[in-house]
């Protein structure tokens, strides 16, 4: 038995875990139904992947999707996005919680927003040395 795709295994191995995992607990600490159906869900999710990245065929096929320029153009793109919809979100967020403490006169909201403002000055700080790294680089 050979691995074809790395990635794919352990992300396999990975929900396998995460079911047994869940199997284990649910017998140890209180019985939930809920628990054994998510690891239910977890095993099905991760026997294709532990499947896929076995057989040579399908890891070409996957690792040659993976590489078409298409695709990587629509992850670039789908990347993009969701980092600036993170930072809209973020100071939204921010503006909010500081707004309801203002209103409010509660310091608790005024600790979510620093919270707020954390992650976008950290995503702020990502965009601005990625963009100096790529341009040293080209």
């Amino acid at each position: 038995m050979k691995i074809y795709n790395k990635k794919t295994f352990f992300v396999g191995v990975y929900f396998i875990v995460m079911a047994v995992g869940l199997v284990v607990l649910c017998f140890i600490k209180e019985f939930k139904p809920y628990d054994l159906i998510l690891a239910g869900f977890c095993a099905l999710i991760g026997v294709p992947f532990l499947l896929r990245s076995l057989s040579y065929e399908k890891s070409r096929k996957d690792k040659l999707e993976e590489q078409e320029e298409r695709n990587r153009f629509i992850a670039l793109q789908s990347n993009s996005k969701s980092h600036q919809l993170t930072q809209i979100g973020c100071s939204v967020i921010m503006v909010l919680f500081f707004a309801m403490s203002r209103i409010s006169g509660s310091a608790y909201f005024v600790g979510i927003g620093i919270g707020a403002a954390f992650c976008l000055t950290v995503s702020l700080f990502a965009e601005m040395f990625t963009k100096i790294y790529y341009e040293k680089r080209s």
